[in-house]
């Protein structure tokens, strides 16, 4: 019986040693992660500071349709 809980108590040193170099791991690629991402957010600003803004162009006239309800539809829209 002692020899089972020596045993399991050395599984569990294992497990919590591996679990912590796992932790170390998952931190250290979440920093690299962000660094990457930093430097792409980077690199986008310094191209969206290059290109010219798009010119504005004027908004379409509305559609015929849509300016040109007849007052007895707008009337019965909201009676049951």
């Amino acid at each position: 019986m002692l020899g089972s809980l020596r045993q399991l108590e050395g599984h569990l040193k294992n497990i919590q040693a591996r679990t912590f170099e796992m932790t170390e791991e998952i931190s250290y690629l979440i920093s690299d992660n962000l660094s990457l991402l930093d430097s792409v957010n980077s690199q986008i600003l310094k191209t969206s500071e290059k290109e010219p803004a798009a010119p504005s162009t004027p908004l379409p006239p509305a559609a015929p349709w849509e300016s040109s309800e007849s007052p007895s539809q707008s009337d019965n829209s909201g009676a049951m």
